[in-house]
């Protein structure tokens, strides 16, 4: 179950969430659980919330960038990332679904935003192309945190940025990635825990209209920056 008291502290990161996720094209999940930690609501469920959101999210961004999707998209790369994150997903989600309530938990939150945090400010840039190979290491990393924290993104994106000149054309195969791993995950929702309960479905009801608001806004924030 989740506590009521909680839903506006929820709806205001979801808001938030989204506007950072649409700016950058990572960051909702993140964010959202990151904030949730300092209460005491159940992750687990509160996840699944975020995990009906998600798709409509990620929709949104790749409509928002569909030219930029059709041109770069490397399908061959994304099924190495795919398959990679297919395997990590179930490992992030079980830690979530048995330890979301222990101090272990919380301090694998603490490092993973740690390592978020350092890889924002430092950004740092490999002008070598990675193997292939290392695409899958990189989306079982990214299939982990996705699962555990519905934030992969990092990982998936350090690697998608050596094989593209300019970062940005990542983005459409970034969301695209997301929005597959998002749907894996709903199914291991179903597979190893209760699901998704009524009360589950009206708060993802109600928040999907903030998360198309304040994604609309950043649609306006990207015009004005690109015009500079």
């Amino acid at each position: 179950m989740l506590d009521a008291q909680y839903f506006i502290s929820f709806a205001s990161l979801v808001a938030f969430g989204s506007f950072v996720h649409g700016f950058t094209g990572l960051g909702f999940g993140i964010i959202v659980i990151a904030g949730l930690a300092f209460t005491s609501i159940n992750l687990e469920r509160a996840s699944a919330v975020l995990n009906l959101l998600l798709p409509v999210l990620f929709l949104a961004v790749m409509v928002n960038t569909k030219r930029d999707f059709r041109l770069h998209i490397n399908w061959k790369l994304s099924a190495v990332l795919f398959t990679g994150a297919f395997c990590g997903v179930p490992l992030g989600y079980l830690f979530l679904y048995t330890q979301g309530s222990q101090p272990i938990f919380s301090l694998a939150l603490g490092v993973a935003l740690l390592l978020f945090a350092v890889d924002h400010l430092v950004r740092p840039r490999i002008d070598t192309r990675l193997p292939m190979p290392l695409g899958w290491i990189a989306g079982l990393i990214g299939g982990v945190l996705a699962g555990a924290f519905t934030a992969g993104g990092p990982p998936v994106a350090f690697f998608l940025y050596t094989r593209y000149e300019n970062p940005y054309e990542a983005k459409g195969i970034l969301q695209m990635i997301f929005f597959s791993v998002t749907w894996w995950r709903l199914l291991n929702i179903f597979m190893f825990s209760e699901g998704f309960t009524i009360q589950i479905l009206q708060w993802a009801a109600a928040f999907v209209i903030l998360v198309l608001i304040f994604f609309m806004r950043f649609k306006d924030w990207e015009l004005v920056i690109s015009n500079q």
